[in-house]
């Protein structure tokens, strides 16, 4: 297989792949936000053209503390 480019930027540290329990991969890493660096991830999904759905983004900063965050598509 190939490399390809996910899209996005990331600004900051290492991205970190993860397989999810339904075998997907999920790539997460820290993108720009608004104020401060944002954890953004991707997933593999088959049915979308790239074979990986767009970027999301947590809103809030709540995840640092492990509390349930909110999310938005790119």
């Amino acid at each position: 297989a190939s490399w390809i480019s996910l899209g996005g930027a990331l600004i900051a540290g290492n991205p970190v792949a993860a397989t999810q329990q339904d075998g997907r991969v999920v790539v997460f890493g820290y993108s720009a936000g608004p104020i401060d660096r944002q954890l953004s991830w991707v997933i593999e999904d088959p049915s979308a053209p790239s074979g990986w759905s767009g970027w999301a983004w947590s809103r809030r900063r709540e995840w640092r503390s492990g509390r349930e965050c909110s999310s938005t598509r790119a």
